[in-house]
């Protein structure tokens, strides 16, 4: 019996419009979108992988955008939650260093 998956585009909250005018590597038919939700002892080689799907993903700049827009879970634009969190920090410290 076959499975079908949702491209991990389905399963997050909707992503910026140039997910749909481009296909997102994630949305390829090959590729388990569970991937991008790592947990268990696979962790590691589980986020590898899903990083390696959004190197070649000609849309990862606007999946990381709008990782960061967001608190969704996950690997997106090629980062963790955590990644992303702590980028967002910087980011806050970096404008509050500046407007001191």
């Amino acid at each position: 019996m076959s499975t079908t998956h949702n491209p991990l585009w389905e399963l997050t909250e909707p992503l910026p419009a140039e997910i749909f005018t481009r296909k997102p590597a994630c949305a390829d038919e090959t590729v388990d979108p569970e991937l991008f939700f790592p947990v268990g002892i696979g962790f590691p080689g589980q986020i590898s992988e899903a990083r390696r799907v959004c190197g070649s993903c000609p849309v990862q700049n606007s999946c990381l955008s709008f990782a960061l827009s967001t608190d969704v879970d996950g690997i997106l634009g090629g980062t963790t939650r955590g990644e992303r969190i702590a980028m967002r920090c910087d980011n806050r410290r970096n404008t509050d260093e500046v407007a001191a």
